[in-house]
């Protein structure tokens, strides 16, 4: 039982980490909900359609222009927090980079504006929106610099702090905007997210890291080189994976209608509720502690595949109640215009199981620099779902057919992944992980056959598995965390022997 030890510890840390970041991410989320439903409530589908299409534009936008920076501008700040200069070499490279970079991508995207309204959609009215994008991934861009400080050098407060008052604040203003603007004042709401997570890093960053001295000029382009060749294939997934979601809403567009593509973006920012904290928590406490033991097979083992049972525990019982009460959930949380949604949605939520352990088992790729790998994996997966939604929908068939898609993606992605793994890291997934997937897919695919057969049949059933799972979980997660969440949940504890 050699392994005992290291996946006990790699399970406590990992369920810490959770802890303090997830928090933060479900509570954005929530606001995020929010500020959809009133977006749903002002504009209908159409204006969460034009809201999601522009968002994912810009978010893609960032993504390629910025090289992958930020991410690997973390790595160059955790390693020079010990040395004062160094790490303020590291923050002035990150903050002149962005804006570098961003100065650039601005004009580029205000001269293809014409060309991106096309594509997106099919409609040259919306050139000059099209065309603000660029200022919007440069303020992307920019904000992405200052929390990759607070998360290089252990803000971790801070850094939660940043993400809900930025949310808050722009669900609260923008609700102002769409009163006054209405379907105009969308494009100002797609462009004050990033301005105020700038804006608010600023100070947060200034409060608690200080702020830098005279530029060191010569030592800048060094630093770049550093921190994109460790950051170049996360940075390529992440561009290919967000390029595809904005061409699967642009083709859900065009043969859908705006509307359909509003409620493909309710149903993204469902499945983000149970899955996207989790991305969150991998990025600031998984990836770093991956990286430091990826050279022993034995303890990255355990803490891969303490990662993903984690997740997998967390997110099951959310994904399960999700799914089986989509038909209630959608109007509750939107309007009646959603409801047509639902099958997509109990469908997309199945593929999130298959998401989560691909997420982790995926960084073992980054984490060794395997950028050929890492990239290939995410391209063919991606490449897939593109391919499986403009067939699916240019053949007819319904909103429905962007799940199959998306299915099929998670499960490419996870048996490549898996493959690659296996034969250049010497990784084994574990019993635990494998049954409590396979379970959690049974679940919910009885879920919605049953919806199917009978419509609303679904929603009991729904609830008391989420129930049982979450009651499941909480007693595993209060194990695997060494009795620190089994000491507040007493009832879930169980007593052990203490071998001295």
């Amino acid at each position: 039982m050699h392994n005992e030890a290291p996946a006990r510890s790699a399970s406590g840390a990992a369920v810490r980490a959770l802890t303090i970041i997830g928090s933060a991410s479900a509570l954005r989320i929530l606001i995020g909900i929010l500020r959809l439903k009133i977006i749903a409530a002002l504009l209908g589908p159409t204006g969460v359609g034009l809201f999601g299409l522009f968002t994912n534009l810009q978010g893609s936008i960032a993504s390629v222009a910025g090289l992958g920076l930020n991410f690997g501008g973390v790595r160059q700040l955790a390693l020079a927090k010990d040395d004062p200069a160094r790490l303020t070499s590291a923050r002035q490279a990150l903050f002149i980079g962005n804006l570098l970079l961003g100065l650039i991508a601005v004009p580029v995207i205000f001269f293809a504006r014409e060309w991106l309204a096309e594509l997106t959609f099919q409609d040259s009215g919306r050139a000059w929106e099209c065309g603000l994008i660029g200022i919007g991934a440069m303020l992307t861009m920019m904000a992405g610099s200052q929390a990759a400080v607070l998360q290089a050098l252990g803000f971790i407060k801070p850094l939660a702090w940043l993400s809900v008052i930025e949310i808050t604040l722009a669900t609260v203003i923008g609700t102002v905007i769409l009163l006054e603007w209405r379907i105009g004042g969308v494009i100002a709401l797609v462009l004050l997210t990033p301005a105020l997570n700038f804006l608010i890093g600023l100070v947060l960053v200034a409060r608690n890291a200080g702020t830098d001295m005279v530029p060191r000029w010569r030592a800048l382009p060094q630093q770049w080189r550093e921190a994109v060749s460790v950051s170049v294939a996360h940075m390529a997934g992440t561009s290919v994976a967000l390029l595809t979601l904005t061409f699967v809403l642009a083709v859900t567009g065009y043969y859908r209608g705006t509307a359909d593509v509003g409620r493909l973006q309710a149903v993204l920012s469902i499945s983000g509720l149970s899955t996207s904290f989790l991305i969150a928590a991998m990025q600031t406490d998984y990836y770093p502690r991956l990286m430091n033991c990826a050279s022993n097979v034995a303890e990255t083992n355990a803490l891969v595949n303490a990662q993903a049972r984690l997740g997998l525990l967390v997110s099951g019982p959310l994904l399960i109640g999700l799914a089986g009460t989509a038909e209630w959930i959608l109007p509750l949380l939107f309007s009646a215009e959603f409801t047509p949604a639902a099958p997509l949605m109990g469908w997309w939520l199945l593929s999130d199981v298959l998401l989560v352990p691909a997420w982790v088992v995926g960084f073992l790729m980054v984490a060794h620099q395997d950028s050929k790998a890492y990239f290939t994996t995410q391209f063919l997966a991606n490449l897939a779902f593109a391919a499986a939604v403009s067939g699916l929908l240019g053949l007819g068939y319904g909103l429905t057919s962007l799940a199959l898609g998306k299915i099929a993606m998670t499960a490419i992605l996870l048996v490549l992944a898996t493959v690659i793994a296996r034969r250049h890291y010497g990784f084994r997934w574990s019993g635990k992980v494998a049954t409590l997937a396979a379970l959690m897919l049974a679940i919910i695919a009885g879920l919605r056959i049953l919806a199917m057969l009978w419509p609303g049949a679904a929603i009991v059933p729904g609830v008391l598995a989420a129930i049982l799972c979450g009651l499941y979980s909480l007693r595993c997660i209060a194990r695997m965390a060494d009795g620190g969440i089994a000491a507040r949940l007493g009832f879930l504890g169980t007593r052990r022997k203490v071998h001295k």
